[in-house]
């Protein structure tokens, strides 16, 4: 946390670290600092340790970053017994681990008053160790202590470790969390932002999409190119629930850039695509060439199309009727426009080349997932 220190009008700059640890089972807390004296601050006595007390390099970038530390202390002062207060059962290994930690700089002025205290530190105990120093000279045994400890931004890194950005993965970490639930919308968009927002087009697009020249079957019967398609337009899609064909409305269309489009031929009819974008087919319900990748992007799970497989078309009166995947192969073409209706205010599914598509705006659910039946 960056804080803004007020410039100090004096020929010497005074000041000292002052650390608060709070440990133990019964939360106990310490009060300790690298002064020469006794420093009271917020009605607390840090009890001094001078150059006993030490403290690794803070480190501030522009950039968020963990900024660990280690607080080394190398003897014990009278009225402490820190060695104790480590290996006290009432302060076990498991307690220490998890205590508190905050560290604040306190600036003197001329009288060598505290005069300003900002914060510098607050993080977690992650480890400590004891060492050991034994004099047979002079029959003195050295004790030092070294605690670990980690920022916040460490444990919240901890936190969502291994975790992949999409709703799926963030609700198995932190159920009911919809932080990411527009990461499959977002996937993949291209923003420019030297140009205007265009309402229904966006800046980009994502996901899984179409070449253009690709047919939209449109409410009125006619076919639409998918790159002419705006938000607004009238559309036909399925409904699961009452098995019928209708008519739906386009809430967002995405244009993504992409480097693989798949090319499919079903039943003599060649559509091109990406290979995460589901189509409905026979037995298997939503499918796709890659279903990893398909789950990857819009956290929705589908089942994977081979060649010989059926897909679903809808025929000039508006039936359903089946079409066999002949062939299909992925080409790599770098920085390829392509287009979705990534938002389909109903059903979340239209008809693409006359082939029942999910638009992915669902992340499986309302119009997706597999438990879906055609009659």
């Amino acid at each position: 946390m960056a804080v803004t220190i007020p410039e100090v009008n004096s020929a010497n700059i005074r000041h000292c670290l002052l650390i608060k640890l709070t440990i133990g089972l019964e939360a106990n807390t310490y009060y300790i600092s690298n002064a020469w004296k006794t420093i009271t601050y917020d009605g607390n006595d840090y009890t001094e340790l001078g150059a006993l007390l030490n403290v690794g390099d803070f480190r501030e970038d522009i950039k968020t970053t963990n900024g660990d530390i280690n607080i080394s202390l190398s003897g014990i002062p009278s009225n402490e017994n820190y060695v104790q207060l480590i290996t006290n059962p009432a302060t076990s290994n498991s307690s220490i681990k998890g205590g508190e930690v905050q560290v604040d700089r306190a600036f003197f002025d001329e009288q060598y008053n505290v005069s300003n205290v900002y914060q510098r530190f607050k993080g977690i105990i992650t480890n400590f160790a004891i060492s050991e120093d034994e004099d047979l000279f002079e029959d003195q045994l050295t004790n030092s202590i070294e605690i670990s400890c980690a920022s916040i931004n460490t444990l919240l890194e901890n936190r969502v470790a291994g975790q992949r950005t999409n709703p799926t993965d963030r609700n198995k970490f932190f159920s009911g969390d919809a932080t990411f639930n527009r990461v499959p919308d977002l996937h993949n968009v291209n923003f420019d932002f030297g140009r205007e927002y265009q309402a229904g087009g966006g800046y980009g697009g994502g996901g899984g999409c179409f070449s253009a020249g690709t047919l939209i079957a449109m409410a009125d019967g006619s076919l639409k190119p998918i790159e002419n398609v705006i938000k607004g337009d009238l559309i036909l899609s399925y409904n699961f629930e009452k098995h019928v064909t209708e008519t739906d409305v386009v809430d967002v269309v995405t244009k993504p850039i992409v480097d693989q489009i798949c090319e499919l031929n079903v039943n003599g009819q060649f559509i091109w695509c990406t290979p995460d974008h589901p189509f409905y087919v026979k037995g298997k319900g939503w499918s796709s060439m890659f279903a990893n990748q398909t789950y990857d992007t819009h956290g929705m799970s589908v089942e994977e199309y081979v060649e010989g497989d059926v897909f679903t078309a809808l025929s000039l009166d508006k039936e359903l009727h089946e079409a066999p995947l002949r062939t299909m192969r992925v080409k790599t073409e770098p920085r390829t426009k392509t287009y979705n209706l990534s938002k389909v205010k109903n059903n979340q599914n239209y008809f693409a080349n006359g082939l029942l598509v999910h638009n992915k705006g669902g992340r499986g659910g309302g119009g997706g997932g597999n438990n879906q039946q055609l009659r």
